[in-house]
C-alpha cells in the first residue's frame, strides 16, 4: 500500500489476496472495482475494499466448498483426473467392471470380507443418488468423501490402539510424531529407504541388522490389519492398487519403534 494514500496498486492486489488465502493457485482472478474515487484514479484499492473484496473471497470459497461435498477447487481438479482413471470407457460414469476396479482399490478388505459386504453395499447405495448403478462425477465425489470420513476414523482407531499396544507416554508419542513427519510427504506414509535412513544415523545397519530391520517392516505391515484399510484416492497413492502396500504410516511406525527398543536393535 501507498503510505501516504492508503492505496494498494492493482498490481499487487491478487498477490496480496492470494497470500492470504482468499485466491487459490490456478484460479481465475476477480474483478476488482475500488469504492474509492481517488484510489481508482490511483489504480488500486482503498483498504476498506480490500478488506470488503478479501471478506467476499473467503464466503465465496466456502460455498464452493459447501456445494463440492466439501472440496476445494483445486481439490476438484485432482478428483477429475482420479474419476477418469476409472472411467476407462470415457461414458462420463464409472459402471461394471469400472466400478468393480474402484471399490477395490479403494475399500480393499471391504471388498474381499464377506461381513463387510453389507456396508460397503450401503456406502455405494448412498453415493449413487439416482440409484442406477453407476456413479457420475457428483456420486464419486460423494463416495471420496465417505471414504475421507471413514479414512480418519479407521487411522485414529488405529492410533489410539497403537499407542496403547506400544505403551509410549504421550511426550514419547509426540516426539516420534515429529520424526515421522520430518521424513514423510503428504502421503504420511513412510518408504523402507526413508526408514533405514533414519536408523542409520542411530545404528549402523550391516548385512545382519538390515535382515532383522526388514522382517520387523514386514510384520508392521499386517500388524493391524484386522481394522480394516480405507484408501484415500490422492496423487501419490494410486500406485497402491498395484502390488499391495508398501509404506507404512504412523501407528506402524510407532510398533516398529517399540519393536526395535524392545530387541535392543
Amino acid at each position: 500500500a501507498d503510505p501516504n494514500v492508503g492505496v494498494i496498486s492493482l498490481k499487487v492486489i491478487h498477490e496480496a489476496l492470494r497470500s492470504i488465502g482468499c485466491i487459490q493457485d490456478g484460479r481465475p482472478l476477480p474483478q476488482i472495482v475500488s469504492d474509492d474515487q481517488t484510489a481508482s484514479v490511483l489504480g488500486g484499492l482503498d483498504m476498506r475494499t480490500f478488506f470488503k473484496v478479501a471478506r467476499q473471497q473467503f464466503v465465496d470459497l466456502e460455498e464452493e466448498v459447501r456445494l463440492n461435498g466439501g472440496y476445494t477447487w483445486e481439490e476438484i481438479e485432482v478428483m477429475k483426473q482420479n474419476f477418469k482413471t476409472y472411467d476407462t470407457d470415457e461414458s462420463g460414469t464409472i459402471q461394471n467392471n469400472e466400478l468393480v476396479a474402484l471399490v477395490k482399490c479403494v475399500f480393499p478388505d471391504m471388498a474381499t470380507d464377506p461381513k463387510l459386504r453389507p456396508q460397503l453395499m450401503e456406502i455405494i447405495k448412498e453415493a449413487d443418488e439416482d440409484g442406477n448403478g453407476a456413479l457420475d462425477f457428483e456420486d464419486f465425489l460423494r463416495l471420496m468423501r465417505t471414504v475421507c470420513e471413514l479414512r480418519n476414523r479407521n487411522q485414529l482407531e488405529k492410533e489410539k490402539k497403537a499407542v496403547q499396544d506400544t505403551g509410549f507416554l504421550p511426550h514419547e508419542v509426540h516426539d516420534f510424531r515429529e520424526l515421522f513427519q520430518a521424513q514423510v510427504e503428504r502421503s504420511m506414509l513412510l518408504s523402507f529407504e526413508d526408514f533405514g535412513l533414519m536408523i542409520h544415523h542411530i545404528c549402523p545397519l550391516g548385512d545382519r541388522n538390515l535382515a532383522v530391520l526388514e522382517g520387523m517392516w514386514r510384520e508392521a505391515l499386517t500388524t493391524y490389519d484386522a481394522l480394516g484399510d480405507v484408501r484415500e484416492l490422492t496423487a501419490g497413492q494410486l500406485e497402491m492398487e498395484q502390488g499391495g502396500r508398501d509404506r507404512v504410516d504412523f501407528p506402524e511406525f510407532l510398533w516398529l519403534m517399540r519393536r526395535i527398543l524392545d530387541t535392543n536393535f
